[in-house]
């Protein structure tokens, strides 16, 4: 497995803390922005934008759409609502069968890896 370098892993906690989102597993290569991290797609935009500033990468050839975005997914953002953060692998693992996550944290390290966003 790849490892994420100390730069995004630091970008990834300052966003979250700064839009006030709970990180409540370590940040790794297979985690998933939206679903790991709990940032929503409306907050996606915001995060995506601030890494293309912040680390200077070209996206010429980066498109939402082959990550299946825009979409909300409204029965999973309920169902996180009403399982309790105690039971979190329950609602994990029911909600990964419902609600299918599209991008990682892995596509920001490649793209520092390779200097471009695709």
């Amino acid at each position: 497995m790849k490892e994420i370098s100390s730069e995004l892993k630091n970008f990834i906690y300052e966003f979250c803390t700064n839009n006030r989102y709970k990180i409540s597993k370590a940040i790794v290569y297979d985690t998933y922005v939206d679903f790991d991290l709990g940032i929503d797609d409306l907050d996606i935009d915001l995060f995506v934008t601030d890494f293309i500033l912040k680390f200077n990468i070209p996206h010429p050839n980066f498109s939402w759409k082959k990550y299946g975005y825009p979409s909300l997914n409204t029965l999973a953002i309920v169902l996180k609502f009403f399982i309790p953060n105690t039971q979190i692998w329950l609602s994990n693992s029911f909600l990964l069968r419902i609600y299918k996550p599209k991008i990682k944290v892995g596509v920001f390290q490649d793209a520092l890896d390779n200097g471009e966003l695709i």
